[in-house]
């Protein structure tokens, strides 16, 4: 693929970035796609003046990676209620100018039960572990309306996995056990 002053940009910030897999992935699927984008790693230091950067240069979207997935959240114009909920976003949408963060993590988990579930409310859902992904998959099955979202963790992380529990109880109303 050609690129050329109207191919679109996207990446991803991270610090770490140099072992993703993202642009491999993404340049692909643009090129299998015949989209004229190319998706860049970037290796960011200062996450407040590369989001200046990615606005400045019209940046379309973003994948959040370590350490950043948190601290990204007041410098952006927007964050959608799951994200708010999660309190993390793992990707940003550039819509007109307007920076907009959202979690994605729980939604192939999601994605992966429908298969075998079509329909989850009302339902017994058994989760394991309370760390980054386990919430954002814990919100993202609460908002299917279980009946009762339980969380298995060790020994060692009981007090997370109940702070977990408590606060998706909070927030959604799901009961969690």
């Amino acid at each position: 693929m050609k690129i050329t002053g109207k191919t679109k940009v996207y990446g991803i910030f991270g610090n770490p970035v140099e072992h993703s897999f993202s642009p491999v992935i993404q340049n692909t699927a643009f090129e299998k796609n015949k989209y004229s984008a190319v998706y860049v790693p970037f290796l960011v230091t200062d996450l407040k003046q590369a989001m200046q950067g990615a606005r400045n240069m019209a940046i379309q979207g973003l994948s959040i990676t370590i350490p950043f997935k948190i601290s990204i959240l007041p410098l952006l114009d927007e964050i959608d209620p799951l994200a708010q909920n999660i309190g993390a976003v793992n990707t940003v949408v550039n819509k007109n100018g307007k920076m907009i963060g959202y979690n994605t993590d729980g939604r192939g988990a999601l994605k992966a039960l429908q298969e075998t579930e079509k329909n989850l409310a009302g339902k017994k859902i058994t989760m394991l572990g309370c760390g980054g992904a386990a919430r954002a998959i814990g919100f993202t099955l609460a908002q299917e309306n279980p009946e009762s979202l339980s969380i298995l963790v060790r020994p060692t992380d009981c007090e997370p996995g109940q702070s977990l529990a408590h606060e998706i109880t909070l927030k959604t109303g799901v009961k969690t056990l």
